[in-house]
């Protein structure tokens, strides 16, 4: 019963375990008896995920768990089965949930398919100040928050993004470092620093246009390696397919313009064998090089395709330029946005936002207004603060911690007792 429960999610679970097969290979390559070593395979893969049901499964029932609290919106391989038998077995969860712009904020939802829904978070907030009492938000938070939404900072993101990420001084110094790197670790960086290399070569091979066509769709991939992309994306098993669909529900005469990740080197991931040769080879679809001025093809794109976000969807949205995101996303009520939650909805939408006059482009104030209008609403529905082990805060906010231990203790608690217990 369990797992038929499940089934409709397995592709997706299935998915996510790749991340296991990539960066966790000790702790599957060396099981405990009986089970046998793993092997990257549909058979193996299978035997990972049916292991993992049964084992969260076991700590339910064996601990008599009724609640769960995720800390991130479950997208690794194990919280995402933690999850989906969570929710076959109709236990309350609630999770927190951390993104851009606002990284010093932290979203609650019962459900990842609530993703921009805010009305859970202000009834949470309201409840438990009500209950224990919330420390108060820092003085400045307000203009932080609206900071984070211009254009200056969208394309801040954007450019560090596509800066390396590690120097060749931090390289130097991580050789010294304890541990030291063991002949396996250097032997799996020279097999990915090939593999990435194939990628790259097939995405040079694949690119099909010098200059950007007449009417176009633009999308930039998100980097392989992000797993939230899953989950968010919950429309789509598979990038290639995701593509495909859009460019057969373009408007006559419209292109759709794909472009790689512009993050840096090896943090885009690695994409399968032939990944672009077979993306370049589908009607309608115009490959462009990573060279290409981002400013250039916003000027030019009559929308902005998005699957979750990214800053060049805000830096988009500054700018007028209409966004056309797919599955979950957190940028709901945003302005320029437009969400599509079933896929059967993408064919009107994009004519919409191709169909000309497509009104005055570039900045303007009635856009930054509806923007902090959108910052005002996410700051009354989260908590202040980062539930990551990095902070990225006001160095002068002395009750960083104190605010940020107090006050998600209590949403918690307030969560539990209305959820969970029962207690009114």
């Amino acid at each position: 019963d369990l797992y038929l429960q499940i089934l409709t999610k397995e592709g997706q679970l299935l998915r996510m375990a790749e991340r296991v097969a990539s960066q966790d290979e000790g702790s599957i390559n060396q099981p405990r008896f009986p089970v046998a070593k793993f092997v990257h395979d549909v058979n193996g893969t299978t035997q990972l995920l049916l292991r993992q049901i049964s084992f969260w499964d076991w700590v339910l029932k064996h601990h008599k768990v009724d609640g769960v609290v995720f800390q991130t919106i479950p997208h690794n391989f194990w919280d995402a089965v933690l999850h989906a038998v969570v929710a076959a077995r109709r236990i309350p969860s609630m999770c927190f949930h951390q993104v851009l712009p606002f990284s010093t904020s932290v979203y609650m939802y019962e459900s990842p398919a609530d993703m921009g829904n805010l009305s859970f978070g202000r009834m949470i907030l309201a409840e438990a100040d009500r209950r224990y009492g919330l420390f108060p938000d820092s003085e400045n938070r307000r203009s932080i928050m609206w900071r984070r939404v211009s254009t200056a900072e969208a394309q801040m993101g954007r450019l560090s993004g596509s800066r390396s990420s590690t120097s060749y001084a931090s390289r130097i110094n991580s050789l010294f470092k304890v541990p030291r790197q063991t002949p396996r670790k250097v032997a799996r960086t020279i097999r990915r620093r090939v593999e990435m290399g194939r990628t790259f070569a097939d995405y040079e091979s694949a690119v099909t246009c010098s200059e950007l066509p007449e009417r176009f769709v633009f999308i930039e991939l998100q980097r392989a390696a992000n797993m939230t992309t899953h989950v968010k994306g919950y429309m789509y098993a598979d990038v290639r397919e995701m593509i495909a669909h859009i460019a057969f529900n373009l408007p006559k005469h419209v292109h759709l313009v794909v472009r790689e990740s512009s993050r840096s080197g090896s943090t885009r991931g690695l994409r399968r064998e032939k990944f672009w040769t077979q993306v370049a080879a589908i009607p309608n679809v115009s490959v462009v090089s990573l060279t290409l001025d981002t400013s250039e093809i916003l000027a030019r794109a009559m929308a902005v395709v998005e699957l979750g976000y990214s800053s060049l969807a805000l830096e988009a949205i500054n700018k007028n330029v209409p966004v056309v995101v797919l599955g979950l996303t957190h940028l709901q009520g945003a302005p320029n946005v437009h969400t599509i939650t079933h896929s059967s909805a993408l064919a009107d939408v994009l004519r919409g936002v191709c169909t000309p006059p497509r009104g005055s482009r570039g900045e303007s104030d009635e856009t930054t207004k509806a923007l902090r209008a959108w910052a005002d609403d996410a700051r009354r529905a989260t908590l202040e603060g980062g539930l990551s082990s990095f902070r990225d805060t006001n160095e002068s906010d002395n009750n960083y911690g104190i605010r940020l231990l107090r006050n998600t203790s209590a949403v918690i608690a307030a969560w539990f007792e209305l959820r969970v217990s029962g207690t009114s």
